[in-house]
C-alpha cells in the first residue's frame, strides 16, 4: 500500500509538480486510512475476488498486477477473425462461453444476434458488421447498445416465431482460446468495476481515470475501454482487470503479446434438449468457483503498490437518500478526483514492488479469528 509517508522521493517530487502548476495536490495519508481501516481490510481482501467484490461493489482502489507468461484466456464473439482493438478476454471458459452461442431465428420475428446475456443482464443489440474503427468494437459494443425485447431473460425464448413463412436463419459464435506469449502488465480496478450500475461501481473508471469526461451513461462499454486503453498506452500496461459475474480482462491490443491457440465454430442451440438453460448454470457455477480469486497464480497482485481513494481526504459518503451504506468516490470532487489520478499514474510508472502479500495477512487473520465468531 502506498501512503505519503512511505512513498519518499516520489512523492515529494509529486507534490513540487503540483505546487509547480499552480495546485497543491491533495495527498494520501496514514491517518485517512486508519479511519477507514475496515474498508481498506476488506478492499484487500476482496482484490481479485468474485465473493468479496460483490459484497464491497463500490470499489475505490487500484491494484498493479502481472499476469504471468503461458496463461491462458478465452474470448466469445460473433466473429471468426482475432479482434484488432480493444476487447475483453475472460479468465474462464464458460464466461467466454456465454458470448459465442450459436442459435436460429427467423427473419419474420425479432433476432436476438446476441448472445444469452448473464442473469440479471440487458440484452445487447446486433452487431450491425460496420468496417473501419466500428469493427474494433464487437462484444464491447453490444455491452454497450441495448435493445427491449420484453420481460423474459432468454432471447431464444423469442426466435421462434410460429407465425412467420421463412426459413430459420443461424446465427454463429466463436470461442477463442489465446495464450500469452509475455508477461502482462494490468490494473486491477476493485469492487464489482464491470458491473454497468449507477450505484458507485464504475466510479473509479469514470469519474477518476477518465475524469467525467462522458455522458453517455453506464452502458458505454466501447467508448470506457478506449479511454482506458489510451491510459494504459501512456502508462505501459497491457489492460485492466474487472469483476462482474466472471472475472475479465479488457485487453487493449489483440496483436500484442498473445497467441491464438483455437479458433472453434460452436454447437446450436437445440431448445427442445434445453441445452440453454444447462449453459447458463454451467456459467453461474463457473463463477463460483472464482470467490477466492482467479487461482493458479493467474494473476500476481501488487499489494505494496495500491492505490485508494480511501487514503485521501475526501468525501465518500453515499449520494442516494436511505442507503448510508452505498458509499463511493462519485461524492468527492472532480479536483480531487484529478489528484488522485495524478498520484496513481506517478506508482503506476515505477517499478513493481510485491514487498508484502497483503491479502495472504489479511487470509491469516480471518483464518485466525473466524473460528471464535462461530462460536
Amino acid at each position: 500500500m502506498v501512503l505519503k509517508a512511505s512513498f519518499g522521493v516520489l512523492g515529494v517530487l509529486a507534490l513540487a509538480l503540483g505546487v509547480a502548476n499552480g495546485h497543491e495536490r491533495i495527498q494520501p495519508g496514514h491517518e485517512y486510512a486508519e479511519e477507514r481501516a475496515h474498508m481498506v481490510f476488506n478492499a484487500i481482501h476482496s482484490a481479485g475476488r468474485e465473493w468479496g467484490s460483490a459484497l464491497y461493489h463500490n470499489g475505490f482502489g487500484f491494484f498493479p498486477a502481472t499476469v504471468p507468461e503461458g496463461t491462458m484466456f478465452y474470448h466469445g464473439s460473433r466473429q471468426n477473425v482475432t479482434p484488432t482493438g480493444p476487447e475483453w478476454l475472460a479468465f474462464d471458459i464458460e464466461h467466454a462461453e456465454n458470448f459465442a452461442r450459436s442459435f436460429k431465428y427467423r427473419p419474420g420475428g425479432r433476432r436476438p444476434v446476441a448472445p444469452i446475456p448473464p442473469p440479471g443482464k440487458k440484452k445487447p443489440d446486433e452487431d450491425k458488421g460496420q468496417t473501419g474503427e466500428k469493427e474494433d468494437r464487437q462484444e464491447l459494443r453490444r455491452r454497450s447498445e441495448y435493445i427491449k425485447t420484453g420481460n423474459g431473460n432468454d432471447p431464444l425464448d423469442k426466435v421462434a416465431d410460429p407465425k412467420g413463412d421463412d426459413d430459420p436463419v443461424v446465427m454463429r459464435g466463436y470461442f477463442h482460446t489465446y495464450q500469452t506469449n509475455r508477461d502482462l502488465k494490468v490494473l486491477l480496478i476493485d469492487g464489482m468495476s464491470a458491473g454497468k450500475t449507477d450505484m458507485g461501481t464504475l466510479d473509479s473508471q469514470d469519474l477518476v481515470l477518465r475524469e467525467n469526461n462522458t455522458d453517455r451513461g453506464s452502458m458505454d462499454e466501447w467508448h470506457r475501454a478506449r479511454d482506458l486503453c489510451k491510459l494504459a498506452s501512456e502508462w505501459g500496461f497491457d489492460g485492466f482487470v474487472r469483476i462482474e459475474i466472471g472475472i475479465e480482462l479488457i485487453k487493449c491490443d489483440f496483436a500484442d503479446s498473445l497467441d491464438l491457440v483455437s479458433m472453434m465454430r460452436t454447437e446450436l442451440m437445440d431448445r427442445i434438449m434445453g441445452k440453454a438453460g444447462l449453459a447458463t448454470f454451467q456459467f453461474v457455477r463457473a463463477v463460483g468457483e472464482r470467490y477466492d480469486g482467479v487461482g493458479a497464480n493467474r494473476l500476481r497482485i501488487d499489494f505494496s503498490s495500491m492505490v485508494s481513494g480511501l487514503f485521501f481526504p475526501i468525501n465518500i459518503s453515499s449520494t442516494v437518500v436511505g442507503r448510508p451504506d452505498l458509499k463511493r468516490l462519485g461524492s468527492a470532487t472532480l479536483e480531487e478526483l484529478k489528484d488522485v489520478k495524478a498520484y496513481l499514474t506517478n506508482v503506476l510508472r515505477q517499478p513493481r514492488r510485491f514487498i508484502v502479500d497483503w491479502q495472504g495477512v489479511a487470509d491469516l487473520v480471518i483464518a485466525r479469528y473466524i473460528a471464535l465468531f462461530h462460536r
